[in-house]
């Protein structure tokens, strides 16, 4: 099984707009298209079960909702290019959503 082939799981296609949870849906519009550079960003709100991606500062909505937050989560990541990734340790050049912290700052 791979990331979002199961209802436990959630891949997200951020240059097609796409949400895989055991299926394959549109969400947010199909704008912007993240390019090289770009900084891609994943909010996930435990409290009202929440989550939400964005590019650049620019929140693509509510990608998915409801979901069991006791088995926990385990961010994973599948590209062919070079990146960072920031769980909060240094400053985000976007902040989070009003409310959010970073999760190294739990």
């Amino acid at each position: 099984m791979g990331v979002g082939d199961d209802k436990d799981s959630w891949g997200c296609d951020l240059w097609r707009h796409v949400l895989f949870n055991g299926d394959c849906k549109q969400f947010g519009t199909s704008e912007p298209r993240w390019k090289s550079g770009d900084i891609l960003q994943c909010s996930i709100d435990l409290d009202n079960r929440i989550m939400s991606f964005g590019i650049n500062g620019k929140d693509l909505g509510v990608a998915a909702s409801g979901f069991d937050v006791l088995t926990g989560f385990t961010p994973g990541m599948s590209l062919t290019e070079e990146c960072k990734m920031n769980f909060g340790s240094t400053k985000f050049k976007y902040g989070p959503p009003t409310g959010y912290s970073g999760y190294n700052s739990l």
